[in-house]
């Protein structure tokens, strides 16, 4: 039993590899200008040897940040500085730029993901729907009894909308179960057809080799009808299913009853010809032909009602778009990470690294005026540089 569910299992999933879609060559993003994932570390570090050697060129002085009555202004910024700012911007662009060039990427995937969760949401409000009319249905019905018995309706709850929630998925039977119990009855079947045709068709030496191919397509015939006939019912109640099924499935279950019938009729005939056994049993033919019609009515009635185990067909849509939108969205997430394995898809992780690059780069800022100073060794030259920082707004918009 472990081995066949093992099995089943693995060809769902085979299933469902072939069934997802292929993402395709994914092509790799422009290489950037400015690389966005920069560590802070390494920025500092380059600014810092960068600080230490404009001080030492001595090419800037105390005037080179303008006078204290001089008003702020950019242009007395060292070029270094400048640059930082300039590649702070871009690649705080670069990062905005990979996102789009991304989500347009994989556009394709996350539209069908999306239409997947619109579906799945469609199917879920239909089935709370469903549950609401159930409820309401039952409460006329208990009105109705209450009313008989003189009993005040006005005194009994009120069924709302919010009271009566779909309560979630459920599954009657599994796939392999209704396989195995199929194969179970089909099994039970092919004996006594066996037994059947062999009495008619065992003495005959032309044809030979059809007792066993008889037996097998009629018990095959007499459980898969009913089961068939059971699934195109339960198929009538999904959105656009076929109303005139209802006809279709009395004309298969008419054929059905009349070869059920015969068969009885030909077992109990068959069995009743040995009269010492059916007197050593006290049957009577009449005993024996009802017995074998209601083995074969007991078997239809199992497989129309296997037939019927099964979801909802709206809950089976919610059950199917969940499924396909876990997929696309498990797709959507690997064909962006392999464009660009830094890409965010909330907007506030987006806002978070912007800000994170912003900030390497003032740290950067920081760590070369702090070399620069350090390397001049001017007590002038590092009140200059302080009063110009504390008078120019950083990149991070706080003073």
């Amino acid at each position: 039993m472990n081995v066949l569910r093992r099995l089943a299992e693995r060809l769902r999933a085979a299933l469902v590899a072939v069934r997802a879609p292929a993402t395709g060559t994914v092509a790799p993003l422009p290489q950037p200008l400015v690389d966005p994932r920069t560590t802070t570390a390494s920025l500092v570090s380059r600014a810092e040897q960068r600080g230490v050697a404009d001080g030492r060129t001595t090419m800037l002085d105390t005037w080179s940040f303008g006078g204290p009555d001089v008003p702020t202004s950019d242009l007395f910024d060292p070029g270094f500085v400048r640059v930082l700012r300039h590649e702070c911007e871009v690649a705080v662009g670069t990062v905005r730029d990979q996102q789009a060039i991304t989500e347009s990427r994989a556009a394709h995937v996350r539209r069908r993901r999306d239409e997947a969760d619109d579906l799945m949401t469609a199917a879920r409000a239909m089935m709370r729907g469903v549950a609401v009319r159930e409820a309401e249905l039952e409460a006329r019905t208990v009105r109705r009894r209450q009313r008989r018995a003189q009993v005040d309706v006005d005194d009994l709850p009120t069924v709302g909308p919010d009271d009566a929630l779909w309560e979630g998925e459920t599954n009657t039977l599994g796939l392999f179960w209704r396989l195995l119990i199929l194969l179970g009855l089909i099994a039970a079947e092919v004996p006594v057809q066996y037994h059947v045709y062999g009495y008619f068709l065992g003495a005959t030496s032309d044809v030979p080799d059809l007792v066993l191919p008889l037996s097998l397509s009629t018990a095959v015939f007499l459980v898969l009808g009913p089961y068939l006939a059971a699934v195109l019912l339960r198929a009538r109640l999904a959105t656009g299913g076929e109303r005139r099924l209802g006809g279709v499935v009395v004309a298969l279950a008419a054929p059905w009853l009349v070869v059920a019938v015969l068969l009885g009729l030909l077992r109990g005939v068959i069995l009743a010809a040995d009269a010492t056994r059916v007197e050593r049993l006290h049957l009577t033919p009449t005993t024996i032909v009802i017995m074998f019609i209601a083995v074969m009515l007991v078997i239809g009635t199992m497989s129309f009602m296997l037939g019927l185990a099964r979801r909802h067909p709206f809950q089976e849509a919610y059950v199917r778009q969940r499924d396909r939108r876990d997929r696309l969205d498990r797709l959507w997430w690997v064909t962006a990470h392999r464009v660009n394995p830094a890409y965010q898809e909330s907007e506030a992780n987006v806002v978070e690294q912007e800000r994170t690059i912003r900030a390497s780069y003032a740290a950067a800022e920081e760590a070369y005026f702090a070399a620069l100073t350090r390397t001049v060794g001017d007590p002038s030259f590092t009140e200059a540089v302080q009063q110009r920082r504390g008078r120019r707004p950083s990149s991070g918009g706080t003073p």
